[in-house]
């Protein structure tokens, strides 16, 4: 009889691999096929041996896309979710919504929260995985991927991975691509030892964008460079106190455009007025001011984003480029991470 439950459990094991493998399968034959933006290579973003670890932008999802039932949940990790989908012209997909229950139409991808959002004080992101994390490569050919990459304190080259989509779901890596455009953050004030808190001074940054298609592309960046946002990465949510660029509407005069291999690189001050913030605080009630001011620890990336009405710019010379580009983290302290 024991011998009998044994063989029973080895063929439900068999079985139920044989399943996933069969699953898995039918996905990369018949899914739909989207592009998914890695975020900017962080230390712990290294290389394994056989595979190469990987962290999408859809990785972390703001809180006002979960829908009512989600949200109503009690924050904890391996929340069940689903991601509804939204693709642009190249294919390159970024969340819309996050559901609790499948939705009912529309491409979506199924993944699990791993952070508490709302107790650890993150309450403007969800972290989520979808299971496609890792990158299996050939033996050997993980180290040529990785220096493509780049480094924190140089170029970083984002990947574009070709995942295919289930009706179901689950999502499985096909490929990858390289983002047409490089990115390098560089801090120009490196704070001074031993300074005390009260007279820290915000970043002085130059965030950098090249040009890395063999083709001329366009870029849009209204006036006081309201093409370029500041979001928290594991720290407080906050607001903006200037939001003059919710009202700038970028118009022909706002597009640059760049060459095969053409640098466009911005200065952004963090302590100008531009980008002051407000967040709540448990130690100090209301912060308002330059992040170089604020007591704690927080991190932070810059992002350039495509306006919403990019689609409706033309130049005759380039395409415009429509999407999100990341930099690397860096913290209110003046550190790149």
């Amino acid at each position: 009889m024991r011998k009998l439950l044994i063989m029973l459990a080895i063929v439900a094991q068999v079985t139920a691999l044989g399943w996933i493998v069969f699953e898995r399968e039918t996905v990369l034959r018949s899914g739909t096929v989207v592009y998914l933006r890695t975020a900017p290579v962080d230390p712990r973003d290294a290389f394994r041996g056989d595979y190469v670890q990987l962290s999408y932008d859809i990785n972390r999802v703001p809180l006002t896309l979960a829908d009512a039932e989600l949200r109503a949940q009690p924050a904890r990790e391996g929340v069940r979710v689903y991601a509804s989908l939204a693709v642009d012209a190249r294919g390159v997909a970024e969340v819309s919504a996050l559901h609790a229950q499948p939705p009912a139409d529309g491409l979506y991808l199924r993944g699990y929260t791993t952070n508490d959002w709302q107790l650890r004080g993150s309450a403007q992101d969800i972290a989520v995985k979808f299971g496609i994390e890792k990158l299996f490569v050939e033996q050997g050919a993980g180290l040529a991927i990785e220096q493509r990459r780049g480094t924190r304190d140089g170029w970083q080259s984002p990947m574009e991975v070709a995942v295919a989509v289930g009706d179901n779901g689950i999502g499985v890596i096909r490929e990858h691509r390289w983002a047409q455009f490089d990115t390098r953050l560089e801090l120009l004030n490196p704070p001074p030892r031993n300074t005390d808190r009260n007279t820290l001074l915000s970043p002085r940054l130059r965030f950098s964008l090249r040009n890395a298609s063999a083709a001329p592309l366009a870029l849009v960046n209204p006036g006081d460079d309201c093409g370029y946002a500041l979001m928290p990465v594991d720290g407080q949510p906050f607001a903006m106190l200037n939001d003059e660029c919710a009202k700038v509407v970028a118009g022909d005069a706002a597009m640059v455009v760049l060459a095969p291999g053409e640098v466009y690189a911005r200065e952004i001050d963090l302590a100008q007025p531009r980008w002051h913030i407000t967040m709540a605080d448990g130690n100090m009630g209301t912060f308002r001011g330059e992040i170089g001011q604020y007591r704690g620890w927080q991190r932070f990336r810059l992002i350039y984003r495509s306006p919403a009405n990019a689609a409706v710019l033309s130049t005759p010379i380039a395409p415009v480029w429509r999407g999100s580009l990341g930099s690397a983290a860096f913290s209110n302290r003046g550190r790149v991470d």
